[in-house]
C-alpha cells in the first residue's frame, strides 16, 4: 500500500481500530507474533481510508462519533473477516468503498437524529499535540536579486483541523559570501513562496563572521493554516548586498511542525 495521509486523523484511526478488531479478533486469538498479523493490519488501513475518504470532513468528531465509528466498524466484520487475507484485493481502497459508505451513513443518520432531538455530544477530547512534522536541509542557495523568496527546508503532508494550531520553528546557518561587506538576510515561515508570517531579517558581515545562526518560532492564529496535505516551508532571500553581487548559502537548515489543538 501507499502511503496515506488522512483527511481527519481521528476518523481514520477510530476506523482502522474498528477494523482490526473485527477482522483480527474473530475468536480467541493466541499467536504471539506479530508480523503474522500484518495482513489484517494492512487490510484494515484500507478500510480505514475508504472510511475517511467517504467521511471527507476535516471537523473534529464528537465522542459519540468516536464511539459510534470504532464499534459500528468492529461489529460490521465481526464473525465475517474477509479471507483469504493473502489475497491482494483486500488492501486496496476501492474493494471497501461500499461497506465503508454503508457504516459512515448509519453513524451520520444517527447525527441527524440527534441534531433533531436538539442534542449535541460534546467534542471528543483532542487537547494537546494533533501531530508533528520535521525536515532537514544542507546548502540550499540563495540567489542574489531574487524577488521570489526560495523555500529552504520544507514539510509535507501536515493537516490542521478546525481546532488545531500550527506553531512553526525555523532555524539555520547562513554563510556570507565571503567577498561581500554587509549582508541583509530575509526570512520567514509560509507555504508555497507566500509568507504567513512578517518577514525577519538579519544582517551579516563576511568580514567579521564566517557563519551566523538563525531561528524563528511562529505560532498560526487559528484557522490561519487550517487544511488538508499541507507543504509548510521556511523561507528565505537575499534582502541587500552591500558590495558585490554574489549568491550565499544556508549550510543547514531545519523545520519542525507542531499541529495542537485548541
Amino acid at each position: 500500500m501507499t502511503s496515506y495521509v488522512p483527511i481527519n486523523d481521528l476518523v481514520f484511526y477510530a476506523a482502522h481500530a474498528g477494523a482490526i478488531s473485527g477482522m483480527g479478533v474473530p475468536g480467541w486469538i493466541t499467536d504471539p507474533t506479530k508480523s503474522d498479523y500484518l495482513p489484517q493490519v494492512t487490510s484494515a488501513a484500507a478500510f480505514a481510508q475508504a472510511f475517511d475518504q467517504v467521511w471527507n470532513s476535516t471537523t473534529a468528531i464528537s465522542v459519540y462519533e468516536a464511539e459510534a465509528i470504532t464499534s459500528v466498524v468492529a461489529t460490521q466484520f465481526s464473525l465475517r473477516g474477509p479471507g483469504p487475507l493473502a489475497n491482494p484485493v483486500y488492501t486496496t481502497q476501492a474493494n471497501w468503498l461500499k461497506s465503508a459508505t454503508a457504516c459512515v451513513a448509519l453513524i451520520l443518520e444517527s447525527d441527524a437524529y440527534f441534531a433533531g432531538q436538539g442534542l449535541i455530544p460534546p467534542p471528543f477530547p483532542t487537547s494537546g499535540l494533533l501531530q508533528t512534522g520535521y525536515a532537514q536541509a544542507q546548502n540550499v542557495t540563495l540567489v542574489y536579486g531574487a524577488v521570489i523568496a526560495t523555500p529552504v527546508v520544507s514539510v509535507h503532508g501536515i493537516n490542521v483541523p478546525a481546532n488545531g494550531r500550527v506553531i512553526a520553528t525555523f532555524d539555520g546557518v547562513a554563510v556570507p559570501p565571503s567577498a561581500e561587506g554587509s549582508v541583509t538576510m530575509g526570512y520567514s515561515i509560509g507555504r508555497g513562496t507566500s509568507y504567513d508570517t512578517v518577514v525577519r531579517t538579519t544582517n551579516l558581515n563576511s568580514a567579521d563572521i564566517a557563519t551566523a545562526p538563525f531561528s524563528y518560532t511562529y505560532e498560526y492564529d487559528l484557522h490561519q493554516g487550517e487544511g488538508n496535505n499541507q507543504t509548510f516551508s521556511g523561507l528565505a532571500f537575499l534582502a541587500a548586498e552591500g558590495g558585490a553581487t554574489e549568491n550565499m548559502t544556508i549550510s543547514y537548515a531545519s523545520l519542525q511542525i507542531q499541529v495542537v489543538s485548541v
